[in-house]
C-alpha cells in the first residue's frame, strides 16, 4: 500500500495532468476536436464554348478557374499545367494511357501554360 505522501504526489501529478489536458483540448483548433464549417455551393454553369480541347484552354486562363470545363461527345478530358507546352500536356490526367483526340494549350500571363486533352 501507498504512503499517504507517495498518494497525495501522484494524485497532483494526475490533476495537473488532466488540467493539462483540457488546457490544450480547449484552445486547440486541430485533431478530433478541429472545428469544422461545411460550405456547400451550387454547381456553377460554364459561360464560353468548350467544344473543342483549345476553347477550354483558353476559357480556363480567361477565367483563371484550374477545372474540367466538359467533355463532349462522351470523351475523357484531361487538363494539366507546366512550365512548357509540352509539359503541361504530359501533366494531364490520363496522358500516356488513352489515345488523344484533341488538344488545347494557352499560357497564363504568368508564364504557366495549361494544357487540355481530350481522350477516347
Amino acid at each position: 500500500m501507498k504512503s499517504d505522501f507517495e498518494m497525495e504526489f501522484f494524485m497532483r501529478r494526475f490533476a495537473l495532468g488532466l488540467a493539462a489536458c483540457l488546457g490544450l483540448v480547449q484552445s486547440s483548433d486541430a485533431g478530433v476536436f478541429r472545428k469544422t464549417r461545411v460550405v456547400t455551393t451550387a454547381p456553377v454553369a460554364v459561360k464560353g464554348d468548350t467544344s473543342t480541347a483549345q476553347n477550354a484552354a483558353l476559357l480556363i486562363v480567361q477565367t483563371g478557374r484550374f477545372r474540367h470545363n466538359g467533355h463532349p461527345s462522351g470523351l475523357f478530358e484531361g487538363i494539366g499545367m507546366g512550365s512548357t507546352q509540352q509539359g503541361a500536356i504530359q501533366n494531364c490526367c490520363f496522358w500516356g494511357r488513352r489515345n488523344a483526340v484533341d488538344i488545347g494549350t494557352a499560357q497564363m500571363s504568368n508564364g504557366t501554360w495549361i494544357a487540355v486533352v481530350r481522350y477516347r
